[in-house]
């Protein structure tokens, strides 16, 4: 197994260990223009009409609370489509909040697994029991 350390785009066999806190959340315009950049074909003034920016929101917040719930998120989970998870895991990432990216394979799976409070204090046990920094 490598672990990176550095952001990882379009590679089908990473998963992200991140740490979403529960009072976590994000301004409309950002998610929407993330989506943008996922979605390039879709003409800008599209993304004025309701019904989009209602699914667009819905989608992001939906893929959020799954996480919040300490529950795994994968880009074919029935309960969130691939653009919507690219966006979570950029916006993740933008807010320092992605800690490991791990290459499995190439065979593999993208994937966000959410790290809980409780796991997070035994890791900076463990860090400091070791002297890490």
């Amino acid at each position: 197994m490598i672990i990176k350390t550095d952001f990882i785009t379009n590679s089908s066999s990473t998963v992200y260990m991140v740490y979403v806190p529960k009072n976590f959340h994000f301004t409309k315009r950002k998610i929407i223009d993330k989506f943008k950049k996922q979605r390039p074909y879709v003409h800008h003034e599209d993304y004025e009409k309701v019904n989009i920016i209602e699914t667009i929101m819905e989608n992001f917040n939906k893929g959020i609370n799954i996480l919040k719930d300490g529950d795994r998120l994968y880009p074919d989970d029935e309960d969130i489509k691939y653009p919507f998870w690219n966006v979570i895991q950029e916006i993740l990432h933008d807010e320092g909040l992605i800690i490991k990216e791990i290459y499995i394979s190439s065979e593999g799976q993208d994937g966000l697994i959410p790290i809980k409070d409780d796991e997070l204090l035994e890791i900076f046990k463990l860090k400091t029991l070791c002297g890490g920094d």
